[in-house]
């Protein structure tokens, strides 16, 4: 699949559907998120997504936004239409035995090749928060 290449948030608006309310109430009561903090990491779970459907190799989330993603895969008809919309098919989340360090910063350099600089409570560099959980998740994408 032929990559886009988008220069910032702005370019990719109209591929953005709006968290689903009842997404945005579990993201607030299980992850603790303000209504803006909840509203922002759905973004960037819709642009990691976006950045998996580009790939040709696994990538990997932040643990932030690793838990945004279990949130909404649980919203198995939302999910699937936004991985859809976002990238033409359904993005698999793959559980792994250790989180990939390799398959993260891949994430990070995808990101800010079609986004830009990068908000380090979502997507931290320097101390590298990767997604763990306890289905021994490493979480990568697949398509």
């Amino acid at each position: 699949m032929g990559a886009l290449n988008f220069q910032n948030i702005d370019s990719m608006q109209h591929l953005y559907q709006e968290c689903p309310d009842t997404l945005l109430a579990r993201l607030e009561q299980q992850l603790g998120y303000s209504n803006d903090e909840a509203r922002i990491a759905w973004a960037e779970l819709q642009r990691f997504l976006f950045v998996c459907g580009q790939a040709d190799e696994s990538l990997s989330p932040s643990k932030r936004i690793d838990e945004v993603w279990h949130e909404a895969i649980l919203h198995t008809r939302d999910y699937a239409s936004l991985c859809i919309a976002l990238c033409g098919h359904f993005i698999h989340h793959i559980p792994m035995d250790k989180p990939d360090r390799k398959a993260y910063l891949r994430t990070l350099a995808s990101l800010k090749k079609y986004f830009g600089p990068l908000d380090e409570k979502y997507w931290p560099s320097k101390h590298l928060v990767l997604a763990s959980c306890g289905g021994k998740c490493g979480s990568s994408c697949k398509s």
